[in-house]
């Protein structure tokens, strides 16, 4: 464990007395395009991280990701608490990006989550970053147009996502740990747009979106510096009036020491 020392101007608390330089980060959902870009940003701030991979189906093509210095990819289902508990063994914090695809359980977001929590009970991991949608618990006093009024046609899909924000809420909280999640609005894959609005109470509506290469650096900064510990966000490009005090540049600026990692719970 590296030494704990005063950090440099600009560098963020991840706990009292700890600053983190360099992490361990488990990622469920790794392999997907928004998945793809946080593997990118944390190895290109010097972070490793460690993905889970699902095991191909019969008839299907593996998904592996392309072999990267930093990366260790492992087989194994995102809903598999032995699988997310050896995958989480070792790391300071982890990433959840799950969610439902053709083949998967109606239920796959809450399942995941269910074993997120396992993992971090059984191997003292230190933070969960979860990623749901501005359609499943945003304030509706803060959402508008589609926003406001398709979260209620959604159903099944939208309250698993709920509950998957409950298990990680509930879960996190009895375990005296932090986590964030994040809610984005419409994600699209286009180049960064430099500027990022974040809060619990943010206005979302009709037009606003995120780029995914944005969605990424956010969640960086939300797994590796404690920024938003204890809060449930939303997370959109920054409208034009806001692109100063009330809205974040990217890149967010990380200047680290050479520090401690995260600390470990029992």
């Amino acid at each position: 464990m590296l030494a704990v020392t005063e950090p440099a101007r600009g560098t963020f608390r991840t706990s009292p007395g700890a600053y983190v330089t360099s992490m361990e980060i488990a990622l469920l959902g790794g392999t997907g395009p928004t998945g793809r870009l946080v593997i990118a940003a944390a190895l290109r701030d010097g972070h490793r991280v460690r993905a889970l991979v699902r095991p191909p189906r019969p008839g299907s093509v593996a998904r592996a990701l392309p072999l990267r210095e930093g990366l260790e990819q492992r087989t194994g289902d995102a809903t598999d608490p032995a699988a997310v508990s050896a995958l989480v063994e070792g790391c300071d914090a982890a990433i959840c990006l799950v969610g439902p695809v053709k083949e998967s359980a109606p239920d796959v977001c809450r399942l995941a989550a269910s074993a997120l929590i396992a993992g971090a009970r059984a191997t003292g991991l230190g933070r969960i970053v979860l990623v749901t949608g501005a359609m499943v618990g945003h304030p509706a006093s803060h959402a508008h147009g589609l926003y406001r009024v398709v979260p209620a046609l959604l159903g099944a899909v939208r309250e698993d996502r709920r509950e998957s924000e409950r298990v990680v809420r509930e879960g996190m909280r009895e375990l005296g740990r932090p986590y964030v999640i994040v809610r984005p609005p419409r994600l699209d894959d286009g180049p960064t747009a430099g500027w990022v609005t974040i809060g619990p109470t943010i206005e979302i509506g009709t037009m606003d979106n995120i780029p995914r290469v944005d969605l990424a650096e956010v969640l960086l900064e939300a797994c590796t510096t404690g920024r938003w510990d204890g809060e449930e966000i939303g997370a959109r490009t920054a409208r034009q009036r806001e692109r100063g005090a009330e809205a974040h540049r990217l890149p967010f600026a990380r200047q680290r020491t050479d520090t401690a990692r995260l600390p470990k719970r029992p």
